[in-house]
């Protein structure tokens, strides 16, 4: 089974990784892909990753891309952790409502709405 993250640049790309291996006797993945756009962020993933998944999942087939159709090729499953507008829209996402008084956070409230709006199809 091939599983494929689509924006695996973010720093909470280990966690997740973490949170596969923890499941991994219920889980019965042979590739696990990561991909981002962004070549030196997905670098930095890997270095804190690699190892890691190495260890714990020796057969995995472990594929490092910024190639989205390769990413998705023959995937069973794919997790998407896209952050449009990347980490200027947040601050923004969360500037905003706090000069109005309101919580500034960036998955609920009007910060929450500004970042659905760009993100949903």
């Amino acid at each position: 089974m091939k599983l494929t993250f689509i924006g695996a640049g973010g720093v909470r790309t280990p966690l997740v990784i973490e949170s596969v291996l923890a499941f991994q006797s219920r889980i019965p993945l042979t590739e696990l892909c990561l991909m981002d756009i962004d070549s030196e962020r997905l670098d930095l993933i890997r270095m804190v990753s690699e190892i890691r998944l190495k260890n714990a999942r020796p057969e995995f087939e472990l594929i490092w891309t910024t190639d989205a159709e390769q990413a998705i090729k023959d995937s069973d499953f794919i997790v998407t952790t896209l952050r449009q507008g990347g980490i200027a829209s947040r601050v923004i996402d969360e500037q905003v409502p706090l000069k109005y008084g309101v919580l500034g956070q960036e998955t609920t409230g009007p910060g929450g709405f500004a970042m659905a709006l760009r993100t949903i199809p």
